[in-house]
């Protein structure tokens, strides 16, 4: 039997099914292709909304209404859609699949949840029964206090702070401060806070520790019934330089040395202008700020911004680390060793620069406030001008014109920011009576004019503190 066979004619059904086979694979690979530079795609702009939602949540204010929350979501979603081009690779976006949400508090750590859907149409739809393809994405990140922080709050203690409901909106806002800095579950231990209030001048306690800082002088001048470091109230005069000006930087606790501040008379030592709380030393103690809170009673003083400010920046320099500074050996950390460090100062102020003269028991003639006459040079001098100007010495009573201490001020706010420190300042209820250039020289102090802050009504300021809170934190994405 002749088993051979003409097989020509197979050849055309092979070839046929091999071009099919072919025309699918190389379809498929472009699909293929299509797929992952969409998903790409989406989850790119997925997260660049996330991000820019979540860097938004700072503008969200403490108990927001259902209004804001709806309109922050919208801002989302056009924050996605600006990221993802309309029809990429002919695909479809249909908003409805747009999903973002929000859990947590500032206080607890804030999560966004974030998800989204693109149709994409395969170019291999004839050969298939699939005609396109769902693409999902999804992400989450967390916003919360920042690791390696150092905030010196400088509060305003005088006595137009106990006008108004403004002290006792203070210390609810610092507290609710406090609570967002710290009770953050992703809070590292690395995060400080501490507290310099200030008036005439800033009290720094009355300890071995602080005395140390004196100049070795300064108790013989108490040589009289009642005078001895038992009576000094814990404030101080800044030291000079040998040209009479107040030096704009934070020292060394050895270096130029302090005067204490006080007034004696007939025999006595009287601390009227010394701010009764101390300072307190950078802490993540949470008890230990909310008490130094509620402590605060302001007395009716004059109001001397540069001294809390000078305070400030020493509560933040590593030159005042260790036992002859503030007594710790890490703190304040230096950022020179450690590049991720923060260091911010809060300074709030109801007003301007202004000194008024003391009161009872001297003559108010004889004994004007030691600020106001002498602008901080030291005890029994009456004629030298608070920085560094030429006008003339003495001024009694009531100080009219604070120039001097307003370009202490800005000079001082300069100096600070070019070592480094972030500074957020805050108008509090102030009408600047005094001072109407109090308003440009607060706003010129602030780091950038997003960190100067007006509150005219005191129940507004929770919702800078929280949003001064909100710019502290960090921002990352976790899924």
């Amino acid at each position: 039997m002749n088993t051979l066979r003409d097989t020509r004619g197979a050849v055309t059904p092979m070839f046929s099914v091999s071009i099919v086979l072919m025309l699918m694979a190389l379809l498929g690979g472009i699909d293929t292709v299509r797929f992952h530079l969409a998903q790409s795609r989406l989850q790119y702009s997925l997260d660049a909304a996330a991000i820019a939602a979540g860097s938004e949540l700072r503008l969200l204010p403490a108990g927001a209404t259902n209004a804001q929350i709806t309109q922050w979501k919208t801002d989302a979603l056009a924050y996605f859609t600006g990221n993802m081009p309309s029809k990429y690779l002919g695909s479809s976006f249909d908003p409805k699949t747009f999903s973002v949400a929000l859990s947590g508090t500032p206080s607890t750590g804030q999560r966004v949840t974030m998800s989204a859907q693109l149709k994409l149409p395969l170019v291999s739809a004839g050969l298939l029964n699939l005609t396109s393809i769902t693409i999902p994405a999804s992400n989450q990140t967390v916003r919360a206090t920042r690791s390696n922080l150092e905030v010196a709050l400088v509060l305003d203690n005088t006595g137009s702070m106990s006008e108004s409901g403004k002290i006792t909106n203070l210390i609810a806002a610092s507290k609710m401060l406090v609570k967002e800095m710290f009770n953050s579950t992703s809070t590292a231990t690395n995060s400080y806070m501490g507290l310099v209030p200030f008036a005439t001048t800033v009290n720094v306690g009355n300890s071995a520790r602080t005395r140390a800082w004196m100049s070795s002088a300064a108790p013989s001048a108490w040589s009289g019934t009642g005078y001895g470091w038992s009576t000094w109230g814990g404030c101080t005069v800044e030291p000079r330089a040998s040209n009479g000006d107040i030096v704009l930087q934070p020292g060394t606790p050895s270096g130029r040395k302090f005067k204490p501040y006080y007034y004696p008379y007939n025999g006595k030592v009287y601390n009227w202008g010394c701010v009764a709380h101390p300072v307190t030393f950078l802490t993540s103690n949470t008890t230990t700020l909310n008490n130094a809170l509620t402590a605060l009673d302001p007395p009716a003083y004059s109001t001397v911004i540069p001294e809390g400010l000078m305070w400030g920046w020493r509560m933040l320099s590593p030159k005042w680390k260790g036992a002859a500074g503030w007594g710790n050996s890490t703190l304040p950390e230096d950022p020179a060793t450690n590049p991720y460090l923060t260091r911010v100062v809060v300074l709030l102020s109801d007003g301007g620069n202004e000194v008024i003269s003391a009161w009872a028991p001297w003559d108010v003639a004889d004994y004007p406030d030691a600020i106001s006459h002498n602008g901080m040079s030291g005890v029994g001098r009456d004629d030298i001008p608070p920085y560094g100007t030429t006008d003339s010495g003495s001024v009694k009573d009531y100080m009219g014109n604070p120039t001097d201490f307003d370009n202490m001020q800005k000079d001082l706010c300069t100096a600070m920011k070019k070592d480094g420190i972030i500074i957020y300042t805050i108008r509090y209820g102030a009408t600047d009576t005094h001072d109407p250039n109090a308003a440009k020289i607060m706003t010129d102090c602030a780091s950038s004019p997003q960190n100067a802050f007006f509150s005219p009504d005191p129940t507004q300021l929770q919702n800078i503190f929280s949003t001064i809170s909100g710019s502290l934190s960090e921002l990352r994405l976790v899924k």
